[in-house]
C-alpha cells in the first residue's frame, strides 16, 4: 500500500520476494519497504509489484519467471530493481505482465505474453520493456490484456479475447492492439480477470467482456463482446 508521505508498505504472502524486505517469509502485519520514498503510484500483479516515484522513475520486484521486472532476467527479485525507464508517469500491472506510459505517450510492455498480452506482434515473452504503442494518455492491465486510450479518447486492447474483454465485437485473440468498438472520448481503462472497463470524459462507465458474476454492471450475466453502459 502507498501512504501519503510517499512510503510504500507490504504484506502478506512473498514466496517470490514480493513484500521487497529481502526475504521469502511472509508477514501479517504491514512492513516499510525503506528503500523506497516519494512515490506516487503502485500496482501489482499476480505475485509481483510495481512502484512509481514522483520523478518518473520506476522500480520492480518479486516474481520475474516471465520477465516481468523488466530487468533483463527471469530471477526473482527480494528488493526493487530500478528500470530502464525514464519519465514514466502511469503503471499498471497484469497477472504476470508489466505496462508503463511515459509522458511522451509510449506504451512500454513486458513480462509473460502467452496470449498477445504486450502488444508487439507477437506471442514471445519480454524480460525488458519493449514499446507497444504511441500517441496514448492512459492505460490499464488485466489478467492476460493490456489497454490504452490514445490522444483522440478512443480504446484500444490486446492479449487474451476469449470471453471479448478486448471489446472489438470478437473473441479473437490479439497480438497487436485493436480499437473497441462503440467507445469513444475515452480517458482511463481497467482491466479485470476477463473484463475490461472504461471510464468516459462525461462520467459514463462502459464494461466489457465475461460477465458470470454481474461484472458488467449492466444487471445481466450476458457476455458481452462490445461495451456497455
Amino acid at each position: 500500500m502507498l501512504k501519503p508521505d510517499g512510503t510504500v508498505w507490504t504484506f502478506g504472502r512473498n514466496a517470490n520476494g514480493q513484500l521487497a524486505d529481502n526475504t521469502t517469509t511472509n508477514r501479517r502485519v504491514p512492513g516499510q519497504v525503506s528503500s523506497l520514498i516519494d512515490v506516487a503510484a503502485v500496482a501489482s500483479g499476480a505475485e509481483h509489484v510495481m512502484a512509481l516515484t514522483t520523478s518518473g522513475t520506476l522500480y520492480v520486484w518479486g516474481d520475474n519467471q516471465y520477465g516481468q521486472i523488466g530487468d533483463a532476467s527471469t530471477t526473482d527479485r527480494k528488493l526493487p530493481v530500478q528500470t530502464s525507464l525514464t519519465n514514466v508517469v502511469a503503471i499498471a500491472a497484469g497477472e504476470y505482465h508489466s505496462v508503463a506510459l511515459t509522458s511522451n505517450g509510449t506504451v512500454y510492455t513486458w513480462g509473460r505474453n502467452s496470449s498477445g498480452q504486450l502488444a508487439i506482434g507477437s506471442t514471445t515473452s519480454s524480460n525488458v520493456p519493449v514499446q507497444a504503442a504511441t500517441g496514448a494518455v492512459a492505460i490499464g492491465a488485466g489478467f492476460e490484456h493490456t489497454l490504452f486510450v490514445k490522444t483522440d479518447g478512443t480504446a484500444w486492447a490486446a492479449g487474451a479475447n476469449g470471453n471479448a474483454q478486448l471489446g472489438d465485437a470478437s473473441t479473437t485473440q490479439r497480438t497487436t492492439a485493436v480499437q473497441m468498438s462503440g467507445v469513444a472520448n475515452a480517458v482511463q481503462v481497467a482491466g479485470g480477470y476477463r473484463h475490461s472497463v472504461v471510464l468516459l470524459s462525461d462520467g459514463t462507465l462502459k464494461a466489457v467482456g465475461q460477465n458470470t458474476a454481474y461484472q458488467l454492471g449492466d444487471g445481466t450475466t450476458t457476455q458481452r463482446s462490445t461495451a456497455v453502459a
